[in-house]
């Protein structure tokens, strides 16, 4: 392998309650993961974004990930790809630049009801 190629983060494909919007911005929108590594996630979303926006993003976490019944991964990152689906949603693509893990939250998980 040349020393200018970077493996890629294994990706795990999952689908998890995910809340997003623009850093900075009060509302969020909802979606569901598509896959998730360490370095990012790619995700269903009804609100698109631009490429190169910055945004927050929470994601659902199960026990298996967080150690208890479950917990929010809050993240910031960067919008890095949009494609428009056939269903009039979108998929983002968005990079991992800082993460916290923080307790559970209702609202979250409920959104994936919605």
């Amino acid at each position: 392998m040349s020393a200018d190629l970077v493996p890629r983060a294994e990706r795990f494909v999952v689908e998890l309650p995910v809340r997003y919007r623009v850093a900075g911005q009060e509302d969020w929108s909802y979606g569901l993961t598509r896959n998730i590594s360490t370095s990012g996630l790619l995700f269903n979303a009804l609100k698109p974004l631009g490429v190169d926006t910055p945004v927050e993003f929470e994601v659902s976490v199960p026990r298996p990930f967080a150690g208890h019944d479950h917990a929010r991964l809050n993240c910031t990152g960067l919008i890095v790809r949009g494609t428009k689906e056939l269903d009039d949603t979108s998929s983002l693509a968005a990079t991992i630049s800082t993460y916290q893990l923080l307790p559970h939250d209702d609202s979250l998980a409920a959104s994936h009801e919605r």
